[in-house]
Parts: C-alpha cells; sequence; structure tokens
C-alpha cells in the first residue's frame, strides 16, 4: 500500500511534472533569481517598516521545522521607520506545494541567493542604505536578527575614541542579498567623503563567512571546509573600496564568529591592498572628469557619437554623479567633498563645488549633442528638459532665499518617471526667470545656451512644430549666446516660419469658403 502510495505521489497529474526536468528548472530559475525577486516602489509610494521590529507577524516567516529555513519578507508595516528604497519578496508558498517541487527548488535557490547580515549601531543607517543607497532589502528587525542561513556577517562598531564609548550597546540588522554588496559599499563611501573622512577612523568593520548549509558529514574537516575561493572574493571584494577606517578585522579574538573556516589568506591581501590606495581628491576627481570630457571630444571629431556619450558618462561619475536607467535616473553625490578651495590643478584657487557645477552642466551640452548627431531626438530632449527645469527651480528658490545665483542646485535623485513636458517648463515663471537669466553673469552661461539651443532643435524634431516651448527655448538660447551664429541662423529660420504660416493663415481666412 505504502508503495503505491510513493509511485502516485511521485507521478503527479499537474502539467508542471509533464515537462522535462531541465524546462522546470529554467521556470524555477526564473521565479527565484535575485533580480527577479526584486521590487522597486514607485516615487510616490512607501513602505513603512520598523528597523527594531519585535512585534512583526510570523507569517512570512518559515516554520522552526522548515529544513529549507527561507528568507522572510520584509517586516510587517508599524510606524516606526520608513523604508522607501526596494526590496525582496521571494515566493515561499513555491516550496510548500508539493514534495517534489521542494526537492527540485530547494538546491536550486540555495545556488542563485547568497545572504549577507549587516549589523550597524544607528538605526538610522538601514534607512539611508535602504532609501538614498537604494539597496534592497529581505529582512530588517527581529527577523533580521533571527535569520541565520547567510553566508556573510558584516559587523560595523565604532572605535574606541574620545566622546564615542567603547562599546556599542544594541545592533540593529538588515538581511541584504550579496549583489547589493558593492551599492552597500558605494553608499558607505559616499557617506565618508561627505564627512570630510572623518567618519570611517572612528569605525572598525568585522567581517566573517559562513557556510548556511554545512553537509550532513561529521568530524572536524567538515566544520572547518567553508566556502571555496571564488565565493569569498566575490563576497569580501567589494569591501575594499573602502578607505581610511580604523580596523578591519577578519576574525573576533583569533577565532571566526562562525564555524565555517578562515577566510582565505589571498583573499584578505586583496581586499587590504585595496584599501591601501589613497581615496582621490576633489582636485584629482574634478581633473579627470575634465580629461574624460575632452576624450568625449575626440570621439566626436571621429563621428564615435556612442563611444562619446560612454566618455562623457564616465566623465560625471569621475565626480560622484550617476546615470542609470539609460540615463533617465540621476544620482548626485558627496557635494559636500567639493566644497573646498581647490588646492592644485587647471582649477587651482577656484571652489570646488562651482568647478563641479559648471563640468555638469558643459557634459550635458554634449551629451546633448551627440544624442542630436545620433537622431535620438528623445533622448536629447530629456536631457535638455530635465537640465533646464532644475535651473529654473534654482533660480526660483534663490529668488526667495536671495542666495548666490552661481549656486545650481539639485535634489539628490531625479526619477526617470518624474514628469518632463512642456507644462513645468512655460508656466508663470517663465517670464520673471528669463529676465533674471539673462542679467545673470557665471562661467557656465554659454554651456547653458547651449542647453537651451538643442532642446529647442531636439523638441522641434519630436513634435516637428515650433510650438511655445521651442519658441521659448530658441529664446533662452539667443539671450545666453548672442553672438553665437549657429543659434542666430536658427532663431532666423523659426521667425521665418512662424511668420508664413501666419501668412498662410490670413490668406485663408481671407479666401474664404470655397
Amino acid at each position: 500500500m505504502s508503495q503505491k502510495t510513493s509511485s502516485s505521489s511521485s507521478s503527479p497529474s499537474s502539467p508542471l511534472f509533464r515537462l522535462p526536468l531541465e524546462i522546470r528548472q529554467q521556470i524555477y530559475t526564473y521565479l527565484l533569481r535575485p533580480a527577479n525577486c526584486k521590487n522597486f516602489p514607485s516615487p510616490s509610494s512607501t513602505t513603512t517598516t520598523s528597523t527594531n521590529d519585535s512585534s512583526a507577524s510570523d507569517s512570512s516567516l518559515p516554520s522552526q521545522d522548515d529544513p529549507s529555513d527561507l528568507p522572510p519578507s520584509p517586516a510587517s508595516p508599524t510606524s516606526n521607520h520608513l523604508l522607501t528604497g526596494p526590496n525582496y519578496t521571494y515566493p515561499i508558498p513555491l516550496f510548500l506545494l508539493s514534495r517534489q517541487i521542494h526537492t527540485e527548488t530547494l538546491p536550486l535557490f540555495r545556488s542563485l541567493n547568497r545572504f549577507v547580515k549587516i549589523s550597524t549601531p544607528w538605526s538610522e543607517a538601514i534607512r539611508h542604505i535602504n532609501s538614498e543607497g537604494g539597496v534592497g532589502v529581505v529582512a530588517i528587525g527581529s527577523q533580521a536578527t533571527d535569520f541565520q542561513n547567510f553566508h556573510l556577517r558584516v559587523l560595523i562598531s565604532t572605535a574606541m575614541v574620545p566622546g564615542m564609548g567603547t562599546t556599542d550597546p544594541e545592533n540593529y540588522d538588515m538581511i541584504t542579498e550579496m549583489g547589493e554588496l558593492e551599492g552597500f559599499v558605494r553608499t558607505w563611501g559616499f557617506s565618508h567623503l561627505n564627512s570630510a573622512r572623518h567618519l570611517n577612523p572612528h569605525l572598525v568593520l568585522r567581517v566573517d563567512l559562513k557556510e548556511p548549509y554545512p553537509r550532513q558529514s561529521t568530524g572536524q574537516a567538515a566544520k572547518q571546509k567553508g566556502l571555496d575561493v571564488a565565493l569569498q572574493t566575490r563576497l569580501l571584494s567589494p569591501f575594499g573600496k573602502l578607505k581610511d577606517l580604523n580596523q578591519m578585522l577578519f576574525d573576533f579574538h583569533g577565532r571566526p564568529f562562525f564555524e565555517g573556516g578562515d577566510v582565505d589568506e589571498e583573499v584578505k591581501e586583496m581586499v587590504i591592498k585595496e584599501q591601501a590606495i589613497p581615496e582621490l581628491t576633489p582636485e584629482e576627481r574634478i581633473q579627470r572628469c575634465k580629461e574624460l570630457g575632452i576624450e568625449g571630444e575626440v570621439c566626436i571629431g571621429k563621428k564615435e557619437y556612442k563611444q562619446a556619450i560612454d566618455c562623457y558618462l564616465k566623465a560625471f561619475e569621475a565626480v560622484h554623479i550617476y546615470h542609470t536607467e539609460s540615463g533617465r535616473k540621476r544620482e548626485v553625490h558627496c557635494d559636500s567633498y567639493y566644497a573646498v578651495e581647490l588646492r592644485d590643478g587647471d582649477y587651482r584657487g577656484q571652489f570646488g563645488h562651482l568647478v563641479r557645477i559648471m563640468l555638469r552642466i558643459s557634459l550635458v551640452a554634449r551629451v546633448m549633442d551627440a544624442f542630436i548627431k545620433l537622431q535620438e531626438w528623445e533622448d536629447a530632449l530629456f536631457w535638455g528638459r530635465r537640465s533646464i527645469s532644475t535651473f529654473k527651480s534654482s533660480l526660483q528658490s534663490q529668488s526667495q532665499e536671495n542666495a548666490d545665483p552661481e549656486i545650481y542646485p539639485e535634489r539628490h535623485v531625479v526619477h526617470a518617471t518624474r514628469k518632463v513636458d512642456s507644462m513645468w517648463l512655460i508656466d508663470g515663471y517663465w517670464e520673471t526667470f528669463m529676465r533674471e537669466a539673462k542679467a545673470m553673469q557665471f562661467a557656465g552661461k554659454p554651456d547653458m545656451g547651449l542647453i537651451f539651443y538643442r532642446t529647442a532643435i531636439a523638441g522641434r524634431e519630436v513634435r516637428r512644430k515650433d510650438d511655445e516651448e521651442v519658441r521659448a527655448c530658441m529664446d533662452a538660447a539667443e539671450a545666453f549666446r548672442p553672438e553665437d551664429p549657429l543659434v542666430k541662423v536658427e532663431a532666423k529660420a523659426m521667425a521665418l516660419r512662424i511668420m508664413a504660416r501666419k501668412d498662410d493663415l490670413v490668406e485663408c481666412v481671407n479666401s474664404g469658403p470655397g
């Protein structure tokens, strides 16, 4: 009787099991791959989640006797803290459908997902890592603390320094995925630079590797086997980018945190060696930005327009400005790092923040030029509108605050989902903006004029008419570049086209019906 039951259970009637195992594994892989389990909340929505949640629902947690010990979903909503960044939601019900599915999916899940537990003494750090750094969260609070099937433990603590104490009374935990480590370290690095490099000398970083799924074998050799060197490298290499740490420990008081074997000595040496490479100074980064911009101009001269765009994007990154989603999302970091007087290089004696702004304006104009030469009008229009909108908004806010007109502030992140159309460009503030803009004198004014000019050209190509936005941008280009022959020619041609259309309209009206 038992044999018959077993045979019946091993031959399910579901159409899924009629597929070859290789096809089923492709389906499972799609469902379990970390990138497909990652959710990106829209800018208008927020997920309210506690970073110290002791009362979260256990509905998303596997039972204690579940051998898979799958990760929990993000903790249930509470009112303590806001996490507005990405999170992971794994299809846990999949593992509970049948014994066969559980057997087929569990090894695949373990091979695709490598989890990391990050522990920090500051609750606000988790919000910063997630919401501003864009690091995806698997779990936080008590669920993260209880979860043990991670490959890497990252413990951040304060060093023994005056005024900061010698011990950390409480840790705040989060679980993330191995693929998020680059973003985590990058966000940490930005915080260090924004502190004028005063943060990391007060911090101790402890890392330890762990084999979360030990083989069912016995003996000391099995316990000390640990993780292979390739996986150790993937887990630990991102930390080489951290600079100026007080100390980095690969063990605790001479022993591992967990029974998983020691960290490979070559991997340790690689991380420590990279950490010893000095951080680039603001002067060096600004100089590199300028050089990459020149390389882009060389590509333009060779009609290698896509390569030119790549150079320009690298130039942005040299000064901590990053573009993702095909350029539709822009992140600006480390503003405070450039708020210094430059001591050497081509811009010696100038204020780093203003030089960075000038280079940014120039790079936007160049990116637009490359897109126009490629006849990718929509991209050129998007870049132009975004910069004009930011520039106009900065003037509007400065007029209210009586601020220095050379400052060109920008939101930390400009999302691709932000509505970009002529409604925000031509509004009740436009005439005031034009009066103020014409009177302004700043180093980036000619390049800002190019942005207006190229926005007008791209807008006309996209909509096939000289509408209000196109005319307004061309007027601004004339105001910013009054001696530019290209602007003069195009403005005159536009005026003639508008006049011709008016004449045609008058003739049509006068001729009457028929």
